[in-house]
């Protein structure tokens, strides 16, 4: 990633207003050694793929469009021809997959202040009109976590474009335009199916690879969970990490 300069502005010198809600409550240092760090490193090994002879193959472009994935999902900004969804997928599509890293990516958008709901992709029904009933006007990321075969991808095509209508039991129906609409995020161990022209233009992709697994876990090659009794320097390291993302 290429580390850019920063300037550090009070929140008082802004020209524009910022929600209580959207200001991540830790300090802020200027901190750019994060090049190797836990979370650089991460990045870097879920876009490395193994070889049919145990090499491994770095794929830089990758990495370049997970970046710019994070960036992107950071942002509440939604221009109107923007109707992407982002799908974390497998590189391997296997029965015995998962655990490669994808949810603890949208930990990481959490943890830099999105507001995320997040849906058991196993029980989605499209059908259901409560489906969405945790979801405001509030919230920058929906993640449908873990979907299966049966998950109506086309069921969000109009969603992506127009807007979402949440009910909520006992309450009228509100309606969110597109611009308030949030961002969708798929995670998946399987494939998406859907070819057609409106899919393709809807979805996009970012694989994983199998460095990561139930056997070799985060936990086991960095020594701890991510988040959990983090130091200062810890926290500066990932939010400069992040920004970055943001700006790349």
């Amino acid at each position: 990633m290429c580390i850019r300069d920063r300037d550090i502005i009070d929140y008082k010198d802004l020209k524009w207003k910022v929600w209580d809600s959207k200001v991540i409550k830790r300090d802020f240092k200027m901190n750019k050694a994060y090049k190797g760090w836990d979370v650089d490193d991460f990045f870097k090994s879920v876009c490395t793929s193994k070889t049919v002879d145990g090499g491994k193959i770095f794929d830089e472009e990758r990495e370049r469009a997970l970046i710019n994935v994070v960036g992107y999902l950071m942002n509440d900004y939604k221009h109107e021809d923007d109707v992407k969804i982002v799908v974390l997928c497998e590189e391997q599509i296997t029965d015995m997959g998962g655990r490669t890293g994808k949810s603890l990516t949208c930990k990481m958008l959490e943890n830099m202040g999105g507001n995320v709901v997040w849906i058991d992709g196993r029980s989605v029904d499209f059908k259901n009109r409560f489906l969405f009933q945790n979801v405001t006007e509030e919230n920058d990321i929906v993640v449908f976590d873990a979907i299966d075969r049966k998950f109506d991808f086309k069921a969000l095509y109009s969603i992506a474009t127009t807007g979402l209508t949440v009910e909520k039991k006992g309450k009228n129906a509100v309606h969110l335009s597109h611009k308030e609409t949030p961002k969708f995020i798929i995670t998946t161990n399987t494939v998406l199916t859907d070819e057609s022209n409106s899919g393709k233009s809807r979805k996009f992709e970012i694989e994983f690879s199998d460095h990561f697994n139930d056997e070799y876990t985060p936990i086991l090659k960095y020594g701890r969970r991510f988040f959990d009794g983090w130091n200062d320097e810890d926290w500066s390291l990932f939010d400069n990490y992040m920004i970055d993302c943001a700006i790349s």
